[in-house]
Order: structure tokens, then C-alpha cells, then sequence
């Protein structure tokens, strides 16, 4: 194995980069080691899941990568790596007091009905920022399917919020028809969630990650976005401090 110290590395970094391609290169800060310099292998090391969402969640606790960047680098949906860091204890929303806040009016998302498949919601629970969904939206429909998945969770973020919200009667659950044929390569939740939305003109917006799920929403004409855009909207509204980025 290969060591350079410090001085070195700052000196002259491509000579230790071009090491490390080969082998592990142990940086040295006064003759200890300090760091091992490794080379990011596609075939090897990045091939890893772990390796990979570890490096995502450095990243993005560093405010090196974007929220949506680091799930994407992880190989992990937004929702499922929201779920992730917050188990870590980063924090994806501060400020999240909406009640103290002055709203300010977003005439795109206010009190605009829409419906949501489960990734959005436990997402949202997840970040700790579920009842934002009701100070934006005023109200949220969705379908038997998505309830059933999200409860189905058992003590997973998602199943009480949706639970409470479902009784304090802000979010609807509806019944659609299994005549999802159209949809076929989505799965049951993001099918009945678009077929719900289709066949209610009112619901005018929909809430779904998943990426081939939005393509499809969008060329029905129908308006979409996912937990980056509710949390940003929520930022533009006021309703919360910040978000990390």
C-alpha cells in the first residue's frame, strides 16, 4: 500500500489519485494515518448498495449532494431515502411550526385538491412534515389501494399520520374500479391513482415519486409532483424554516 502525507496529497493530489486506481493509498498527517484514499471503481466498490447509499448520506448531511441527487445516487426512491436519513437523525425540514408562521399564498398549490399514492405520504411522515400536506392542499384523496399500502407498514412512518388524517377527515379515501389495463406496467397503487384522477376532473394535481409513474401521469394531461416538489412549495409558502437542499 501506497502512503503520502498530507503535504504531498495538497501538492501534487493527481499523482495520489492515479495511485489509488491501482491501490488503496493511506494519507499520513505526521506520520499517523489520517485517511485512505480509494478509488471509486464502478465494477467494484459502487456496485455495492451499501457503499452506495453510504456515500449519499455523507453527501447530503454535508449539503455536498441535493435531496433528490443523493436518493438518486443511492439507488433509493426520494421517499424511501428521506425514510432513511431521518432514521439517522438528519433532518430533511426545520421550522415546521406552520401554525406561527405567516402564510404566504401560493396560488399554484393552495387548497388544490389532488390525489396521492403512498410513496409521497410516508415521505412526508418520514421527514416529520405529514400535516404540511393539509396546509398546502387543504384536502387529499386517495384510493384503497395506497391506504392499504401505506397502513400496511405497520409501526413505519405514515400508517398513524394517515390514520389520524383520515379521521380528522382531510384525507379521502376513495373506491376506484380495478380498470387500471391502461396502466399496466405501474403498480397497483400508482395506477388506481391516476385512474381515480382521470376520472375526477377535481382532483387537478397529483402526488407520486415514482418516475415512470409521472411520465404517465403527464401525458394525460395531468399536473405531477413528488415529495421534492411538496417540500419546496411548502418553503415557497412559508410554512416552514428551511429544507436541506
Amino acid at each position: 500500500m501506497k502512503a503520502v502525507s498530507i503535504r504531498e496529497l495538497k501538492n501534487n493530489p493527481s499523482a495520489a489519485l492515479h495511485a489509488a486506481r491501482e491501490h488503496p493509498v493511506m494519507v499520513l498527517n505526521r506520520h499517523q494515518p489520517e485517511a485512505l484514499l480509494v478509488h471509486l471503481d464502478d465494477d467494484l466498490l459502487l456496485t455495492d448498495p451499501g457503499v452506495r447509499k453510504a456515500l449519499a448520506t455523507a453527501l447530503y448531511r454535508d449539503q455536498s449532494l441535493s435531496l433528490g441527487r443523493a436518493a438518486r445516487f443511492s439507488g433509493l426512491s426520494i421517499a424511501a431515502f428521506i425514510q432513511h436519513v431521518s432514521k439517522m437523525g438528519i433532518p430533511v425540514v426545520r421550522g415546521g411550526n406552520q401554525r406561527r408562521r405567516r402564510r404566504r399564498s401560493n396560488p399554484h398549490m393552495a387548497n388544490r385538491p389532488v390525489a396521492a399514492d403512498a410513496s409521497p405520504l410516508i415521505g412526508m411522515a418520514a421527514a416529520g412534515a405529514f400535516d404540511l400536506l393539509r396546509s398546502l392542499f387543504g384536502q387529499v384523496t386517495v384510493t384503497t389501494i395506497v391506504h392499504d399500502e401505506v397502513l400496511a407498514g405497520g409501526e413505519l412512518p405514515g400508517v398513524r399520520d394517515l390514520t389520524s388524517a383520515v379521521e380528522a377527515r382531510w384525507v379521502t379515501v376513495a373506491r376506484t374500479r380495478i380498470d387500471t389495463l391502461e396502466f399496466v406496467d405501474l403498480d397497483a397503487g400508482e395506477a388506481s391513482t391516476l385512474t381515480l384522477t382521470l376520472e375526477h376532473p377535481g382532483l387537478s394535481l397529483v402526488l407520486m415519486d415514482e418516475a415512470f409513474g409521472q411520465v404517465c401521469a403527464r401525458e394525460h394531461g395531468l399536473t405531477v409532483i413528488g415529495v421534492a416538489g411538496v417540500l419546496l412549495a411548502a418553503k415557497e409558502a412559508r410554512l416552514v424554516q428551511s429544507i436541506r437542499p
